[in-house]
């Protein structure tokens, strides 16, 4: 066996056994939490009819078409069971690891590339939308192969490669809109590359041209809704270090902020993995042997890859605030990639190498355990399960927020005729006005079940609850996971 034949072996046992890693990771506890509101819109936007469905993609507002087309089928063939919903998720999120492996080695090296797989697959924030039946897990696994056929196109002199390049990018964006981002992003790290730029001029001019058809139906509602009066999204504005902080915090520890021992700043969670990224930004080409050190330019452009669609991001919500970190999804290959550079500028102090990068995989496993064990998705499952098997025949459920209604029948289809959107006041309605509501949607029914969960968002000051407690008795009050149950019985 040659060395080179030893080599292309090694690296595939080396992605199989990452992969298997990344399969028990994410396969763990697939179907713990019951769907949230976000997730049954999956199913909801992917089962309807094909028509409506298809309008989708130029109707203003609706994002995430294509993702909705293309679960479509697997909900045909593997049902509506929640493990095997998620499972999709799970599939196009093991995909990325051995992608960032390619990318990341392209970029920066064959060792940092593996220190990349590795935080790819145990992180825990990948992990969490690699178990939930929405967009993020595949956005970032079409940015990684989209990002790969630009890397053969415009680094590797593979011409060939600009038309899956334009199709994936294309696609990406009709599966969350803000892919977009990712075009002025290459055409930025492009331009660090001069030589290249020369030399590839009319394929990557007429690449970045063909981008202007797919996005004209997507430019023309979000340019509807960014000069609509009225249209808010919901997200408050972030300022710009807040973006970083958050996506830093996330990609160093997941969805929960695991408490750290007393004493110890909130922000010391982000300071190991930060610390690789920078040493691997500044220090990388200090250690060139075994293999020569990637150069200034891809050090660089590494980082921008992290930084620029945030920037982006940012400069878009100053007038619509959209920032939310799983938007950015896609960015943290980038971030993981500068630590295993910083991780290689190290192995010469293979002590304190080791340390820093077990200290960053101990948080990861503390991430992940804090996810399984501490659910946070609104346990409407287990909800509806509990009121079904104990409301009368006659009884009404008060679903504030009223979105609820879809994730309530999702699980008890049976019972929609008995449900009930609660009023939003808002923060300008009256207590009177707001039991007038209640009583018209209650419709002369006096045994009554109100299911709350983010009911603040269109009832600040309480008044749904606050007008059934001072005109009913209550019978029965639990709290699940982000839902809050309670049986009113009117006189």
């Amino acid at each position: 066996m040659t060395t080179t034949t030893w080599r292309e072996h090694r690296t595939r046992v080396g992605l199989l056994a990452f992969l298997l890693l990344g399969m028990a990771l994410r396969a763990w506890n697939l179907d713990g939490q019951s769907l949230w509101r976000d997730e049954v819109d999956t199913v909801r936007f992917a089962t309807q009819p094909l028509p409506d469905l298809l309008s989708m993609f130029i109707t203003p507002g609706h994002n995430g078409a294509l993702y909705y087309l293309l679960v479509r089928p697997w909900i045909t063939l593997f049902g509506h069971q929640d493990y095997a919903l998620r499972y999709s998720s799970l599939l196009v999120g093991l995909l990325s690891i051995p992608l960032a492996f390619h990318v990341v080695r392209r970029w920066a090296g064959t060792r940092p590339a593996w220190v990349a797989a590795l935080l790819v697959t145990a992180s825990p924030y990948l992990i969490w939308y690699s178990q939930e039946l929405r967009m993020y897990a595949l956005v970032l696994t079409v940015v990684l192969l989209a990002t790969l056929c630009w890397q053969r196109a415009y680094w590797e002199d593979h011409p060939r490669y600009w038309i899956p390049y334009v199709l994936l990018i294309s696609a990406g964006i009709y599966l969350h809109f803000l892919v977009a981002l990712l075009i002025p992003t290459h055409v930025i790290l492009s331009l660090l590359f001069p030589r290249l730029l020369r030399r590839h001029w009319r394929g990557w001019v007429l690449a970045y041209a063909l981008f202007v058809l797919p996005y004209i139906p997507l430019a023309w509602w979000q340019k509807k809704l960014l000069f609509s009066p009225t249209f808010r999204t919901g997200h408050p504005f972030v300022p710009l270090p807040q973006m970083f902080l958050k996506l830093l915090t996330v990609f160093s520890v997941g969805i929960h902020l695991i408490s750290m021992p007393d004493g110890v700043p909130a922000h010391m969670r982000i300071v190991p993995l930060l610390f690789l990224a920078l040493l691997g930004l500044i220090f990388a080409s200090r250690n060139a042997r075994p293999t020569p050190a990637p150069s200034l330019a891809r050090r660089v452009s590494l980082a921008l890859w992290f930084i620029l669609p945030i920037v982006g991001l940012y400069l878009i919500s100053l007038e619509l605030p959209l920032f939310t970190e799983r938007y950015m999804i896609w960015t943290a290959p980038a971030l993981y990639a500068l630590a295993g550079l910083g991780a290689w500028a190290l192995a010469r102090w293979r002590p304190a190498s080791l340390a820093t990068l077990g200290l960053v995989l101990t948080l990861f496993v503390l991430g992940t355990g804090y996810q399984v064990r501490h659910p946070i998705k609104p346990d409407m499952r287990a909800v509806v399960q509990y009121v079904e098997s104990q409301r009368a025949p006659d009884s009404v459920v008060l679903l504030h927020l009223g979105y609820l209604i879809h994730a309530y029948t999702y699980y008890a289809p049976d019972a929609r005729p008995h449900l009930r959107e609660a009023p939003a006041p808002g923060p300008q309605g009256s207590l009177d006005q707001t039991g007038q509501d209640i009583l018209i949607r209650l419709e002369g029914a006096r045994d009554v079940w109100l299911v709350e969960s983010e009911s603040a968002m269109w009832d600040p000051k309480g008044l749904v609850r606050l007008w059934l407690e001072q005109h009913a008795t209550i019978l029965e009050d639990r709290n699940f996971v982000g839902i809050r149950v309670t049986h009113f019985r009117l006189p």
